[in-house]
């Protein structure tokens, strides 16, 4: 499990990309144009609201003000939940073409 050898941060990174893609691709799927739209924007507002959380939460360089490379861990969670979506939301309008599109029987 070399993957989660990098501590809770690395967990939350590859939690946060899975859970990203399979709710985005789901969501994307559907024929709601309006939905899909506003799934566009929730990626990166959902990867920053993550790290505000987790800085607030989880901040492991506490009242740390001028060089605080132990808040670059946070970047990881927030990254993953990026990563995920981008890649949720290409196979949810990958899925849904597929669906749309005219059968040549």
């Amino acid at each position: 499990m070399l993957a989660f050898e990098a501590g809770w941060w690395s967990v939350g990174a590859w939690f946060g990309a899975a859970a990203a893609f399979v709710v985005t691709a789901v969501i994307v799927s559907t024929r709601n144009e309006l939905i899909v739209g506003s799934m566009v924007l929730a990626g990166p507002v959902a990867s920053v609201m993550l790290f505000g959380f987790l800085k607030a939460v989880a901040d492991p360089t506490p009242g740390c003000t001028y060089d605080c490379e132990g808040r670059w861990l946070l970047v990881a969670p927030s990254g993953g939940t990026f990563i995920g979506w981008g890649l949720g939301l290409v196979t949810g309008l990958v899925l849904s073409a597929r669906r749309e599109r005219p059968r040549l029987d």
